[in-house]
């Protein structure tokens, strides 16, 4: 894997095996993250961990029914997790158009 971003500084130092070096880049977080594929960005999340931190309202209100029936749908996706995640007062308020 390969990703480009702006930085404020890089050191780099060797590991001492396999000629492998360790670099260490001071730059911003969301920069950094831009980078990277969403999958990479997404690794070892869990799906409880992003509606919690994005907010279920905020999530549900990015989506419309047809883009949430497409993802619910999806092999990966378990649909009582996902609720379950949300908050029955989140979906029904969502589903009421409050």
């Amino acid at each position: 894997m390969s990703i480009t971003f702006d930085a404020d500084s890089v050191s780099v130092e060797s590991v001492g095996r396999n000629s492998q070096v360790r670099v260490t880049v001071d730059g911003k977080g969301s920069d950094i993250a831009e980078a990277l594929h969403i999958d990479d960005r997404l690794h070892d999340l869990e799906p409880h961990e992003i509606v919690n931190h994005v907010g279920a309202g905020k999530l549900l209100e990015t989506m419309d029914e047809a883009e949430i029936s497409e993802w619910l749908a999806g092999a990966n996706v378990d649909p009582n997790d996902f609720l379950s995640a949300i908050g029955e007062e989140t979906v029904l308020k969502w589903l009421n158009n409050e």
